[in-house]
């Protein structure tokens, strides 16, 4: 595979991966809104839901760690600094190289939000 394959494959997955956070996400939301404890059935449908965006996020991550091991040195500081950013600046060669940047920070900002909600649930179940 080629330095431009990898990084195609690259975003492919982390696209992919920003619809399971979505879902995760949602399915969250939902949960925080069954939270009650009235329709358990439902309850155990959205945690395994969650839980299966979860792993397939999990086999993209090292599906991701497995691409970067394979590009060039200076390539692939750079890709890992375009998915977890330590805050050094960067200079990004192509549009490739930038959309791979800007979907990782909105994978990233979505996940912030997920926290956040996960969060919320944790409470209001321990409430009940």
């Amino acid at each position: 595979m080629d330095t431009n394959e990898a990084l195609t494959l690259l975003l492919s997955n982390l696209r992919q991966k920003y619809n399971h956070y979505n879902s995760i996400m949602t399915a969250t939301r939902d949960l925080l809104d069954l939270s009650d404890g009235r329709d358990a059935e439902s309850f155990g449908i959205l945690l395994n839901i969650r839980g299966n965006s979860m792993s397939q996020v999990d086999k993209l991550d090292s599906q991701n760690k497995d691409i970067i091991t394979k590009l060039p040195e200076q390539l692939k500081n750079k890709i890992n600094e375009c998915l977890w950013p330590s805050g050094v600046p960067i200079t990004l060669d192509n549009p490739l190289q930038t959309e791979i940047f800007d979907t990782s920070k909105r994978n990233n900002q979505l996940l912030l939000r997920i926290i956040e909600a996960d969060d919320q649930l944790t409470k209001v179940v321990k409430k009940h």
